[in-house]
């Protein structure tokens, strides 16, 4: 029988605060259908394709489109239509779908290709069906839980109807970049309602005959094959102070180089905050605190300290809940996000600096800068400018230019290293910021010994360009804007050139 659940092909209502659809035919009724109620017929149940765009815009109007289209054309596919290769064309290659009996287990496409095969020949006639309440969440960027009611019925040659109500949740992650991305589902889940349910009885599609019931193996296996779908580790603390474990999955001790969870408790003090980055406690607090007040939930990045002293980036979203007996909890998955921090981190570091000097460009020196005003105003700010350049380059050609300008970068970052800044604002000009205007003096010697070892490098190498550095600068400690100084430096500056190049002047701002 059938492995999954199903997604409608009929329009969408919305029924009690949820989405109500129909799949394989319109209804007319938004509530539940007995299996006496009389049916439409297969020809009045395929919808016009404006019907059809109506209802996907209804579900993108909810931030919901792009995953319930993949949802609702693998169902569709597979159920009504009886396409295989549509079908599979929706599947990840680590897929799992689970069927009614302990055999019925399709891990990866081709086992579910096997199963689709022996599901047509055993009822070939179209599965018709209605979702309600659809709901979706997101558990990390990219990662898609979805659930719904479904009703599903077929009808015999004879005209005899079967009907069969479940609970359908599926997982699906978006794969590719750009306007090729998409969602791909890895896996279904079909649950029937029951009013008792003992470990590992868990209930799955079944049409026309009752439900069968999974043996204990299977059912740890199902936990097993989500644990491994699962983007990320599974944690649970008590929404206590220093929130004390009660539960982590093999993935998360793994994350954080546990063998076992007795000792992630023992060497931790069994306090999950114990493993927040110290700089990071006092967000992460903030943030699960807040969503206790909101009743929702958090979406959390930061640095997760691991047994050997090591630091890893992690997206954590979780929420929180009640354990079995009333004590307030928190669930959470924690997904590893180190890789994609650092490959920011690169990028934004490479749009920060001058390609070719290798010293911060304007926008990364004034970000920087301006970080720096705001958390103290105190601060010393020069602008440098290499005098007759231009000759270099008419006397020697460009890249005996390009070689004089990463010389005279090296020379600045090396008299002013961090927590200094210097960065090329374009061309031969550049900016040194010094957080400290008690250092006038050290300042004006620095550059006046950067002047000297710039006159002699062009004297050695390009005598003809005459080229030399004129510096003008302002200091102080009252509040000020990077723009407030950088005009008050250029002004400075100009007075340097006016009374003659190669002069170095800092004033009180």
């Amino acid at each position: 029988m059938p492995v999954g659940g199903v997604v409608p092909q009929g329009r969408g209502e919305i029924v009690s605060g949820s989405v109500c659809h129909t799949g394989g035919r319109a209804s007319e009724n938004a509530g539940t259908l007995d299996r006496g109620e009389p049916r439409e017929r297969e020809g009045e149940a395929l919808m016009s394709d404006k019907e059809k765009e109506k209802e996907l815009l209804l579900m993108q109007l909810q931030g919901e489109g792009d995953v319930f289209e993949t949802v609702y054309g693998f169902f569709q596919s597979y159920l009504t239509m009886g396409d295989e290769e549509e079908a599979l064309s929706y599947l990840s290659p680590r897929f799992h779908g689970i069927g009614i009996r302990e055999s019925e287990v399709a891990i990866g496409r081709e086992e579910f290709r096997q199963m689709f095969r022996q599901e047509r020949q055993i009822l070939p006639e179209p599965v018709y069906f209605r979702l309600e309440g659809w709901e979706q969440n997101t558990v990390a960027p990219g990662f898609h839980v979805c659930f719904a009611h479904m009703e599903m019925w077929t009808i015999s040659p004879q005209g005899e109807e079967a009907t069969y109500r479940v609970r359908m949740s599926a997982t699906l992650h978006r794969e590719g970049e750009g306007d090729a991305s998409r969602y791909v589902i890895d896996g279904v889940h079909l649950s029937e309602a029951s009013r008792r349910q003992e470990e590992g009885e868990i209930f799955y599609f079944r049409l026309a005959e009752e439900g069968a019931q999974l043996s204990r193996q299977v059912g740890q296996e199902l936990q097993r094959i989500v644990s491994q779908v699962m983007p990320g580790g599974i944690v649970g603390s008590y929404a206590e102070e220093g929130f004390p474990f009660y539960v982590a999955n093999q993935k998360m001790l793994r994350m954080m180089g546990y063998d076992s969870f007795p000792q992630l408790m023992e060497e931790t003090g069994g306090l999950m905050l114990s493993v927040v980055h110290p700089e990071d406690r006092e967000f992460v607090v903030n943030a699960v605190n807040n969503s206790f007040r909101t009743g929702e939930q958090y979406e959390i990045q930061y640095r997760l300290c691991r047994k050997d002293g090591s630091c890893i980036w992690v997206y954590d979203i979780g929420r929180k809940t009640v354990d079995g007996e009333g004590r307030g909890a928190i669930i959470s998955v924690v997904i590893d996000i180190s890789q994609q921090v650092n490959t920011k981190n690169h990028l934004e570091k490479e749009l920060a600096l001058d390609f070719l000097t290798g010293v911060r460009n304007r926008k990364g020196g004034e970000e920087q800068i301006s970080r720096m005003l705001q958390e103290k105003p105190d601060y010393l700010f020069v602008m440098i400018d290499l005098d007759n350049f231009k000759q270099v380059n008419d006397s020697y050609g460009h890249d005996q230019g390009d070689r004089a300008l990463q010389y005279a970068a090296g020379e600045m970052e090396a008299l002013f290293p961090e927590p200094a800044v210097v960065c090329r604002l374009g061309g031969d000009e550049f900016i040194i910021f010094v957080g400290a205007s008690s250092q006038v003096e050290e300042t004006r010697e620095k550059l006046q010994k950067l002047l000297c070892c710039y006159v002699r490098k062009m004297e050695e190498c390009w005598p003809l360009a005459h080229s030399t550095i004129s510096a003008g600068g302002v200091y102080g400690d009252q509040p000020m804007t990077f723009a407030q100084l950088y005009k008050r430096a250029d002004q400075v500056l100009y007075q340097v050139k006016q009374k003659g190049k190669g002069r170095i002047q800092l004033s009180p701002a």
